[in-house]
């Protein structure tokens, strides 16, 4: 009986290591088809000469103006868990740093649960409300972009019909929106459920995820119920823009390092469009779907196609590099120190 348990055991891990390991080999393979998309018509040399050129003044503005973006960023996220209780500052900004580090090593967002374990390691409840504050963030992000891409599309004449821009959007927007409207058929179904062991026996996988989306519904409407103060929607809505208008100077100082003169309502647009592609999160950090978008939109303001590759690897690794040897830094210090441990 001991041998035949342990057997199970063993049986279970593989499958999850395997599973594992799976995910993240379809996760870097496509990083790696989007780069390949993005540099199939151009030698890299010709992208490193613009690198080697770059002023460090400027780029170092833009780096520190990226890290100054995680303080709007921390003051949204802790407005949003404002219903669960009391939670300092520094926690909040410490989190959200190391959960975007996780997100820009690892596939799939894996930093957004990691997230809600820093801030309540030991309440599972409280972490599944967490989880939701993140979602409710992203929904503003999402919504400040959107938002943005339409008004400078419609205001300015921007088109991004003939661009392959509009298909990806197309795709992206089809995917939230009839995934949400999924979700919220299966949790007003589930809500209702009823578990008969002997008609579902069989079908106990189904059941069990059934049961995960009725408790998420069940903490969703909780959550937005404490939400609907029109005032707290209102300062992460304002918030959120602050955010983004930040990541607008960070795009700005790392063109002026390159010495490129991008019009800034195609830098506004190449803020929303590439993050919007990132969405979806299935490569770590967004690796190649970024720069494919981001490519997409600077060609349409003017550039040539060795700069806007050229750009949209640089911004990118301002964007990442440096808060992901921060979070990795504050991880061995906060919880990998010896004190600690």
């Amino acid at each position: 009986m001991t041998r035949l348990y342990e057997y199970s055991i063993n049986t279970v891990r593989s499958k999850q290591k395997f599973n594992t390991a799976f995910k993240i080999i379809i996760s870097f393979s496509f990083a790696l088809l989007c780069y390949r998309l993005v540099f199939n018509q151009i030698e890299i040399s010709s992208i490193f000469s613009y690198l080697i050129n770059i002023n460090g003044y400027w780029l170092s503005i833009a780096i520190i103006g990226n890290f100054l973006t995680f303080l709007p960023r921390s003051l949204r996220w802790k407005v949003g868990m404002s219903p669960l209780g009391r939670i300092s500052f520094s926690s909040t900004h410490n989190a959200l740093i190391i959960g975007y580090s996780i997100n820009n090593i690892f596939p799939f967002r894996i930093g957004e649960v990691t997230r809600a374990f820093l801030v309540f390691p030991r309440s599972k409840r409280l972490r599944s409300l967490v989880i939701l504050s993140i979602i409710v963030d992203r929904f503003f992000d999402f919504l400040v972009l959107v938002l943005w891409a339409c008004v400078i599309c419609f205001i300015f004449g921007v088109s991004l019909y003939s661009s392959s821009l509009y298909t990806m959007g197309l795709i992206l927007t089809t995917v939230i929106t009839f995934g949400s409207i999924l979700l919220i058929f299966i949790s007003r179904y589930i809500a209702n459920f009823k578990y008969d062991p002997i008609k579902y026996d069989r079908y106990s996988y189904v059941y069990r995820l059934l049961k995960y989306f009725l408790q998420f519904y069940k903490h969703l409407e909780k959550y937005t119920n404490s939400l609907r103060n029109p005032l707290v929607l209102s300062v992460l809505f304002l918030l959120t823009n602050i955010i983004w208008l930040g990541e607008v100077t960070v795009f700005y100082f790392t063109a002026k390092s390159m010495s490129l003169d991008i019009p800034l309502i195609f830098i506004f647009l190449t803020v929303s469009i590439s993050n919007l592609a990132t969405s979806i999160p299935v490569s770590p950090g967004g690796f190649g779907q970024f720069e494919i978008a981001a490519k997409q939109i600077l060609l349409l303001a003017g550039l040539g196609y060795s700069e806007a590759i050229a750009y949209s690897v640089l911004v990118h690794g301002v964007l990442i590099i440096p808060i992901s040897i921060f979070g990795l830094i504050l991880v061995l210090i906060k919880y990998l120190s010896p004190r600690t441990i």
